[in-house]
């Protein structure tokens, strides 16, 4: 994947777009990312064993009813749930993808 050149002034936040953000049918937004070089290393000591050339960031985000920060059965149940939005929906992309997919 080639990253998206930024157009003008754009902020420094958008250096290493590979994919714009974009909003699945289910809810989950979603972008690509290069690797920033000074995440590299701490992403090197939660992973390992992973070979970090061609690697991409994907950062995920969705709305959430509860203040997750909270802690209870409710506050709990709605984690999962996002949760489990979220698997579901990198499903289909791992199938189609020939690469390996790491979760943190």
């Amino acid at each position: 994947m080639e990253p998206v050149e930024p157009s003008g002034s754009v902020s420094r936040a958008l250096k290493g777009l590979v994919r714009p953000p974009a909003l699945l049918p289910n809810g989950v937004e979603f972008s690509v990312h290069e690797v920033p070089k000074g995440f590299a290393r701490e992403l090197a000591m939660v992973l390992p064993d992973v070979e970090q050339a061609g690697l991409f960031i994907v950062p995920t985000f969705q709305k959430a009813a509860m203040d997750l920060v909270n802690i209870g059965p409710d506050v709990a149940s709605e984690k999962d749930a996002l949760l489990e939005k979220v698997c579901t929906a990198r499903r289909p992309l791992k199938s189609r993808t020939p690469c390996r997919m790491h979760s943190v």
